[in-house]
């Protein structure tokens, strides 16, 4: 697979009503893992965020492009010293897409690889779907390949029913 360039950029008030729109189609993409997102609290949970966006916001939100488009491919969203699931994490991947049309092609990779590269050491960790296979894939082999094995457990955060999400885990050096 070549080798993609990305860049992050983070969201800007002009970028806003761009990001709601992916965050949108994200989540109907996360619907077929979680029975609760339906099309009406997709839609809530869009207006929602689209307020939230109006305040500071203990997390960040980049918006991820391939080098040189104009338009953007993705978004990740972490977030800095944090407790998820009773442990500690110098950094958490809080959400994490690529649009259709770019998946499977590297570019999510090289997102990755990039965030990886401009953070420091420490635990990183992100929450994903027990049922999304395809997603655990590209998690597990993406971290691998970057020689960061990943741990996985069950997530107990009152966020997911219990048994529906894993928490992935490794360790930045």
């Amino acid at each position: 697979m070549p080798c993609r360039h990305v860049c992050f950029v983070p969201l800007f008030e002009n970028d806003k009503a761009l990001f709601v729109r992916l965050y949108r189609d994200y989540l109907k993409q996360l619907s077929q893992y979680n029975a609760e997102l339906t099309d009406t609290t997709i839609s809530e949970i869009a207006e929602f965020t689209t307020r939230c966006l109006n305040k500071e916001l203990p997390y960040s939100i980049d918006l991820i492009y391939n080098a040189g488009d104009e338009k953007p491919i993705g978004f990740i969203i972490s977030s800095e010293n944090v407790f998820r699931s009773s442990s500690f994490f110098s950094y958490f991947i809080d959400e994490f897409y690529i649009i259709p049309e770019y998946q499977s092609k590297g570019f999510g990779r090289a997102a990755v690889e990039k965030y990886i590269c401009n953070i420091n050491q420490g635990p990183i960790g992100l929450y994903i779907y027990c049922k999304n296979g395809r997603a655990i894939s590209f998690w597990t082999r993406t971290f691998s390949d970057l020689g960061y094995p990943l741990d996985s457990r069950p997530a107990d955060d009152e966020e997911f029913v219990p048994g529906e999400a894993l928490l992935l885990s490794t360790l930045i050096k």
